[in-house]
């Protein structure tokens, strides 16, 4: 791991010096990934809002999804449940996101949030929603999508007691 994180570290400071916004995004990314997998919150929140404004200002839309999902996997390690779900709300309430492919990541994140939520309505709408991503994903031939969209599925049916259909 110490390699990766050493290589991440070299590649932002490259893409700094550079002015590589979209380097620089996915160094954040990948360092706050690899900081939570060590277990270090705090780091991983440091690079989580090093890529806040860059995502939010620059015109490469892809990466929101995967920021989303960094989110997402700090506030479930945060135990930030209730702060999870609203946001969660406001993505589901939010038409124009349905239309736009690279969102199928921020949308597995939703359904993430929904899965640990854990009440029949919300494992309901998870599965809604993972049905329709793994199905277009694979009608797409996107296979990556469709794993995640079905592990997903999986791991909703066996939180309503479905291991059958798990």
């Amino acid at each position: 791991m110490q390699t990766a994180a050493d290589l991440v570290a070299r590649g932002l400071e490259r893409a700094d010096l550079g002015g590589d916004v979209q380097s620089l995004i996915v160094g954040c990314l990948i360092a706050g990934r690899l900081n939570l997998t060590q277990g270090d919150i705090g780091a991983a929140e440091y690079y989580l809002e090093k890529a806040r404004p860059l995502v939010e200002n620059a015109q490469f839309h892809h990466w929101l999804g995967r920021f989303h999902r960094l989110q997402t996997e700090l506030w479930l390690t945060q135990d930030s449940l209730r702060t999870a779900v609203n946001w969660s709300d406001r993505i589901l309430q939010d038409d124009s996101l349905a239309k736009r492919p690279q969102n199928e990541i921020t949308y597995m994140a939703v359904a993430r949030i929904l899965l640990v939520k854990g009440d029949s309505a919300a494992l309901q709408q998870a599965l809604t929603l993972l049905e329709k991503l793994e199905q277009r994903a694979g009608s797409e031939g996107r296979t990556a999508v469709q794993i995640e969209a079905l592990a997903l599925q999986a791991l909703t049916y066996q939180k309503r007691g479905d291991d059958a259909k798990a």
